[in-house]
């Protein structure tokens, strides 16, 4: 014979009505939508791949830019931002999609704060730190310097390379400083760190145009490596700032099968079957076009003091200038 049901307590309305409160305010902390289905109340969470901006902010109003960083400088570091995410990653052995939420994260930080006052070195590091975790596939700090000390002495061009002595105070300084950046990162982005990728786009996007995945003709096979190359390039660019991530996808195979000489849907505009419009395909062609015809991105130091020189000697040289005209006038 089953036991008899045991007596509600006193206290179990008001543990209800405590538990009933605290899950209202925590929907509405999440951004809940609350709505009604069946009579019931049922809530829904806002997605929140929402960082975009729009192409005149990015030219003219990034904090860069307002502290006196010109457009090429910027897209340089940018540009070398992203490598050294690449290159820490490769190291770390991470996987490819963690590299790419760092490089999309460090886009993100410098559409808030400028070059000129934070470093893109030790922001990078902070970016692959931050990025790993978020993927699910964290590494110690300890390895996460050493590989960028590594990366430092490679790019100062040296063939043999010392570890960092984890019992040296530049160590402690160092990792109390990326320690620091991963705080600052996620305080900049209100720890709202949601990326989605184009990678996941481009397979399904080349299946839809015909082309499969597990085909042996070695053309499609070339179509469906250069388009992921072209994704991962992608994030060297300020595309994932501006634009959606299937507009990103779309412009990587358009580029791709042009590349290999695949044919694609010419009676009709194909990419509006990917909510993508002609103008929005244009502007993320050219500007990866623009990526594969840029040098070697190089470091160049952009502290507010070197700054402050260039200025000077480029108003004195304006000024020798306006002086030799006015003397051959005369």
């Amino acid at each position: 014979r089953p036991p008899p049901p045991h007596p509600p307590s006193r206290c179990e309305p008001a543990a209800a009505a405590a538990g009933a409160a605290g899950a209202a305010g925590w929907r509405r902390r999440l951004g809940a939508r609350p709505g009604r289905e069946g009579g019931a109340m049922i809530y829904t969470i806002f997605t929140l791949d929402n960082f975009y901006l729009s192409e005149d902010f990015l030219a003219h109003g990034t904090p860069s830019r307002e502290a006196g960083v010109d457009a090429t400088t910027e897209d340089t570091l940018r540009c070398l931002g992203c490598e050294l995410i690449q290159q820490g990653g490769i190291l770390l052995r991470l996987p490819q999609v963690t590299m790419a939420t760092g490089q999309v994260l460090f886009h993100r930080f410098y559409c808030k704060k400028s070059m000129t006052k934070f470093n893109v070195k030790r922001v990078a590091a902070g970016c692959i730190w931050l990025a790993s975790k978020l993927e699910e596939c964290p590494r110690r700090i300890r390895d996460v310097l050493q590989v960028y000390e590594r990366v430092h002495q490679r790019g100062k061009g040296r063939t043999s390379f010392t570890f960092l002595d984890v019992w040296s105070k530049r160590y402690e300084e160092l990792k109390a400083d990326l320690i620091k950046t991963e705080r600052l990162l996620l305080r900049e982005m209100g720890f709202i760190c949601h990326v989605e990728h184009p990678h996941k786009f481009v397979f399904s996007y080349l299946n839809l145009l015909g082309f499969s995945k597990d085909s042996k003709d070695p053309r499609v096979v070339r179509l469906f490596q250069v388009a992921w190359n072209i994704a991962n390039d992608s994030l060297r660019t300020t595309l994932c700032v501006r634009v959606k991530s299937n507009v990103v996808a779309t412009a990587a195979v358009f580029i791709a099968a042009r590349e290999v000489g695949a044919p694609l849907p010419s009676q009709s505009a194909w990419w509006q079957l990917f909510e993508v419009t002609e103008a929005e395909l244009v502007a993320a062609l050219r500007v990866l076009v623009a990526l594969y015809q840029r040098p070697k991105a190089t470091y160049i130091e952009v502290n507010p003091h070197v700054l402050e020189s260039q200025a000077a000697a480029a108003a004195k040289a304006a000024e020798q200038e306006a002086a030799a005209a006015a003397a051959a006038a005369a």
